[in-house]
């Protein structure tokens, strides 16, 4: 459950295991599958490039909201699986996700809602970076 923001701070969020939850705490049957596509570099210089499929029932959501939830699962999967197990990004270097702004295939008809998020080819979205 979010927290109201603390004077100067941003509220929190909801991760990946949140948005799965409330949409099954809601009976929507909503299914998402983040996974890696990429990863190279040594160092600060490390980095990755992930991407999430979204599976949903009829009414749809809508494009926008798929690419929050989108955004969302990929920042925990960054956050979490990625950042741990594959960049192992030096303590001067933290990792960060960067947001995407559309989704590379979307589609809502009476079998259900699909969407899929992709980096373009020349952008990593989860990578160690100088802070």
């Amino acid at each position: 459950m979010n927290t109201p923001a603390k004077s100067g701070q941003r509220a929190r969020k909801p991760r990946a295991a949140q948005v799965a939850k409330r949409a099954a705490a809601a009976g929507k049957g909503v299914q998402i599958h983040p996974f890696p596509i990429d990863v190279r570099g040594q160092g600060c210089e490390r980095k990755a490039k992930i991407g999430a499929i979204f599976e949903g029932p009829v009414p749809c959501k809508g494009r926008g909201a798929v690419l929050r939830d989108l955004n969302t699962a990929l920042q925990d999967y960054c956050e979490t699986i990625c950042c741990k197990l594959f960049l192992h990004c030096p303590p001067n270097c933290p990792c960060k996700y960067r947001k995407a702004t559309q989704l590379a295939f979307y589609r809502c008809n009476r079998k259900g809602e699909l969407g899929i998020l992709v980096p373009p080819l020349d952008v990593w979205n989860c990578s160690c970076e100088e802070g």
